[in-house]
């Protein structure tokens, strides 16, 4: 039995590694690698991620939301009104399947999906590349198994249908015309490359397992999970096309949708359904309701009659019906299914079942409520007879078997009818996966595939101890020239050593013969006495027949069906197989590991000293490299990011007065313009004395009046620009006290308040007296009179021919004059500047990137100096260890040198390895990890790239932030220009209309 169980077992790990064994000598599909790398990875993640119950009954409602959310097709203006509540209200509803509202997310559909693909691309790619280093290392970080196990969890079930969701609008809107910009054609091709490989990994890799893995909507087989999937992303891509689309096309698409669901609820009624009955109610009446809602959708599509808010109480009513009569009918399916199990239980009759499908659907419900049949797999036993050649059939069947480590013969008997089927489709090869996986993690005893593995491993160990060994064969020789590179080689050889032991663990992380590998790799190998004595225990207690790591492949199949009893009887599988001649080796072995436990706390107490040890250029290192990262980067950069503030406001200072400057000259012409306009507005026409000459002007609603006091009437609007004229006059105040000295600015400030200015005081037509006068001054004058003008409530002619009236209206030319003047000379100044600035800015950039690039060079220096001279001294200190040590370690190395060479066994080899003394291999296991980890931190080249990358980055973050300086000057040389024009535009076009109305 032994013998036939040994060979049946081979026979199915060779068919398991075939593509591993010629990986080197074949090509194998990158699809195919892929698949395989996931595959492996997602198992590890079934063991070591943590459970999360509520994250996946959460993710099981949202992806519930997510089936029904397409048919509502919210986002289409032919079922709802945009200006109505219920539009409103649905909007709302959205952002639980769709996260955006609906009236947010029109015309901003490729930002939305850029987001969505670069949470997918950046956590896909964290995906492959964690899976690719768990293939070659078998070690993932703590940190990174959790992280990606709420990825795996939530994001591509969640986050795909959201991608398509925005994919199908941009192409909708694409199509009618309504965007053609490169950028949304950009984003949903990105989308599409994104959704496509997630969908691929998960239907080929995830979804298919012999383990009951943790999942939303949880089912016995993968196609219940996928054709779920596949409709939501379906129903989700069709009905968002409907968002701009006419009647017609819109009509099709719904015609889909309401057929995808249709599709959908057939898993209802096909073998391998949900586990929960939550989850077959929830899909099953979502799929019910999902059709319901298409075909009502297409009244107001055909009718025109958009929904009211009667749609809400119809569809409450529709989804409690839908659920609670799914619901029922499930219930009722139950308890024809256990019927059905109690005819074959006293009949032993297949044809009770109907077909496969109906038997895969019943075999589900007896699990779930513990039925006999079930539990002795009966049922199976007799649907095998029947249907042989149904790879979904063996595939439930391991599923299941899977759960009891005791039926692990059955498991491979499983095995060797799907390898018998030859069946080249991917189901069969990840199942073949999965088996093989699972009896490796359940694998006790020595095997042939085993024995050849720790053979090879022995084999790597030995080539580790001996490039370890070579390092002190070279300081016994006086090579020191050489020992840099023996170390890089003994460290290049301890690393491959800690893969393979790591991936043999991990694939048997219960059997005896493999955790003493791992505690004679950490004892003679790492060093590291405490794993080692940890490890120690536990091949104790795997010796005992204890586990060391859970069976999570139980434990799992026993919390999704709580009713199924701890263990189960099967003689096939209790009958124990005799030690063979590798136990009685690895008893022999633990003989020897308990004479060693003496000398663990010896090594560890050599360890924790030699640990205590600083090393001086280490610790130069450290503190160089920080000092000269805070003083060369971190405190130049944030010094221009501060005195960025007060560079900026420099900046700003020149436009706050030529604002008010060019907004003066506009407030001076605007007064006289509409003061003009003012009087048309309330002389009464000469030919119609009840009329006035020109009515208030009439404007659309909305139309912007800011500028204007808010307000379209002639006297208001002067009220408001009179108010306006002592706020700019101080604005212009700004000037007075800048910058003193400058020639440019002082020239303005003559300008701007020196009384050079001809102001005229008109006491009529004919008669006017000349006044000295300043910009301000004139403004406030004209201001005065205008003020004095509209306080009269009854204008008459002779006002027009008044004082106020003519001195208001002939003063604005030489104040416009002088301020464009000053403006032009403003920009001449801001010109100079920005000249001027360009320059320091240039030679600081240019000065600090220099001081940087030396720094880091001297840094450099000084470092590999230090290094290198510490690295002499400690192997001057371990040249000159006693000669008694020496020689007996040179003796000792001389001896498993000759006899290593003329071995012919690995065997042979690690019993002359033994025979070398405790306390030498101590000395040369601490010693020689010190000088591997010397040479690794004294790596010149591995330094000189580092500080090359630093002072890079360095002189790039400087460059940046005095690119910023340049590019705001430059920003106010050409954005100070419009200041003058735009109002400069206006200004004298209401001069020229204040002439006009002078004539």
């Amino acid at each position: 039995m032994d013998e036939t169980s040994s060979t049946a077992r081979s026979n199915i790990e060779f068919s398991l590694s075939l593509s591993t064994k010629y990986e080197g000598l074949i090509d194998i599909p990158l699809g195919t690698q892929i698949i395989d790398c996931m595959v492996s990875f997602f198992n590890y993640v079934d063991n070591y991620a943590p459970r999360m119950p509520f994250l996946f009954n959460f993710v099981s409602l949202v992806r519930m939301l997510q089936l029904i959310g397409g048919a509502f097709m919210a986002a289409n203006n032919d079922i709802y009104d945009p200006n109505t509540l219920t539009y409103r209200a649905m909007s709302i509803l959205t952002v639980a399947f769709h996260i955006v509202p609906v009236q947010y997310r029109l015309g901003n559909e490729y930002i939305i999906l850029d987001v969505i693909s670069g949470i997918l691309f950046v956590f896909s790619t964290y995906l492959f590349v964690t899976a690719w280093m768990y293939k070659t290392t078998s070690k993932v970080p703590k940190i990174s198994t959790d992280i990606l196990s709420i990825y795996i969890a939530v994001g591509p079930f969640i986050l795909l249908p959201i991608s398509v969701q925005y994919i199908g609008q941009i192409i909708s809107s694409l199509a009618v015309g309504r965007t053609q910009d490169i950028a949304s054609i950009i984003s949903c091709i990105i989308g599409i490359l994104i959704v496509i490989p997630n969908f691929w990994i998960l239907v080929k890799a995830y979804l298919i397992t012999l383990t009951f893995r943790p999942c939303s909507f949880m089912s016995i087989e993968a196609s219940p999970q996928w054709k779920f999937f596949l409709t939501t992303l379906v129903v989700t891509f069709v009905s968002s096309l409907t968002t701009y689309f006419p009647k017609w096309p819109s009509f099709a698409m719904i015609c889909i949708s309401a057929a995808g669901y249709v599709y959908c609820a057939t898993t209802g009624f096909n073998g391998g359904n949900f586990v929960l009955e939550l989850h077959q109610v929830m899909v099953l009446g979502g799929s019910f309701l999902g059709f319901i809602l298409c075909v009502m959708n297409l009244y107001p599509l055909l009718s025109g009659k958009k929904w009211t808010e009667i749609f809400f109480v119809i569809f409450i009513c529709i989804a409690v019906a839908c659920y609670l009569l799914t619901q029922v009918f499930i219930r009722f399916r139950f308890k024809c299914d256990l019927v059905i199990l109690d005819k074959f239980e006293e009949s032993e009759d297949i044809s009770v079942f109907g077909s496969l499908g109906k038997f895969r659907r019943v075999v589900g419900t007896g699990y779930t409520f513990c039925h006999p049949a079930c539990i002795n797999y009966s049922v199976f036993k007799a649907t095998v007879v029947q249907w042989p050649e149904s790879i979904d059939l063996w595939a439930e069947y391991a599923k299941f078997t899977a759960i009891y480590p005791e039926l692990t013969s059955t498991l491979i008997y499983i095995g060797q009818n799907i390898a018998s089927l030859n069946k080249k489709d991917s189901l069969s090869t990840i199942i073949m996966a999965n088996i093989g996986y699972i009896m490796k993690t359940r694998e006790t005893k020595i095997t042939p595939q085993l024995t050849s593995k720790i053979s090879k491993l022995s084999k790597v160990f030995n080539k580790a101890k001996n490039r370890l060994r070579n390092i002190w064969d070279l300081i016994l020789q006086g090579s020191v020239a050489e020992i840099n590179h023996a170390i890089k080689s003994a460290n290049e050889a301890v690393e491959a050593a800690d893969v393979e032991v790591s991936q043999l663990k991990s694939l048997y992380p219960n059997n005896r013969f493999v955790a003493r590998q791992y505690a004679k790799f950490q004892g003679e190998i790492n060093a590291n006495a405490v794993e080692y004595k940890i490890w120690l225990d536990n091949v104790h207690q795997l010796q005992m027949g204890k586990q060391i790591c859970s069976d999570i492949d139980h434990g799992l199949g026993v919390f999704v069906f709580p009713s199924l009893p701890e263990k189960i009887d099967d003689n096939d599988s209790s009958k124990m197989a005799s030690m063979n001649e590798m136990d009685t080796i690895e008893e022999l072995n633990d003989e020897q590991q308990a004479e060693e436990d003496a000398n663990i706390e010896v090594l560890a107490t050599l360890t924790r000293q030699i640990e205590k040890q600083k090393i001086p250029a280490i610790k130069c290192m450290y503190m160089s490299t920080v000092l000269g990262w805070f003083f060369t980067v971190f405190v130049p950069v944030l010094a221009l990011i501060i005195y960025y503030g007060t560079f900026r406001e420099d900046l700003n200072a020149p436009l706050v007065f030529m604002y008010g400057i060019s907004y003066m000259r506009n407030l001076i012409n605007m007064l006289a313009a509409f003061t003009a306009k003012f009087l048309f507005e309330e002389l009464p026409d000469p030919k119609s004395p009840t009329e006035k000459v020109k009515d208030v002007i009439h404007l659309e609603d909305g139309f912007p009046l800011t500028g204007f006091g808010d307000d379209v009437r002639s006297r208001e609007v002067l009220k408001y620009l009179a108010g306006q004229v002592s706020s700019t006059n101080s604005m212009m105040a700004s000037l007075r006290s800048y910058k003193f000295g400058n020639p440019t600015l002082e020239e303005v400030r003559t300008n701007m308040f020196s009384s050079t200015i001809d102001f005229y005081f008109y006491t009529n037509k004919t008669q006017k007296y000349l006044l000295k006068s300043s910009v301000a001054q004139v403004a406030a004058m004209v201001a005065t009179h205008i003020g004095l003008l509209i306080q009269d409530t009854d204008v008459t002619y002779d006002d027009a021919r008044g004082s106020d009236y003519l001195t208001a209206t002939n003063n604005n030319d030489d104040a416009t004059e002088i301020m464009s003047t000053s403006l032009l000379e403003c920009l001449k100044y801001i010109l100079n500047q920005d000249a001027s600035q360009k320059v320091w800015i240039i030679s600081l950039m240019v000065v600090l990137i220099v001081v940087i690039l030396a720094v880091w060079f001297i840094i450099f220096k000084l470092q590999y100096r230090k290094l290198k001279s510490n690295k002499t001294e400690i192997m001057n200190v371990i040249v000159t260890l006693p000669k008694t040590v020496i020689s007996t370690v040179s003796a000792s190395f001389n001896h498993l040198k000759k006899n290593f060479q003329s071995s012919t066994t690995d065997n042979v080899a690690e019993q002359n390895n033994e025979e070398m003394s405790r306390q030498e291999q101590n000395i040369i296991k601490v010693f020689s990890q010190i000088t591997d980890g010397t040479d690794s931190t004294t790596s010149e080249s591995w330094n000189l790239f580092n500080f090359t990358v630093i002072a890079l980055c360095g002189c790039l973050s400087v460059g940046v932030v005095l690119y910023c300086f340049l590019k705001s000057s430059s920003t106010l040389v050409y954005s100070s220009q419009h200041v003058d024009n735009l109002y400069g535009c206006s200004g004298y076009l209401y001069s020229v209309f204040s002439h006009i109305c002078i004539l």
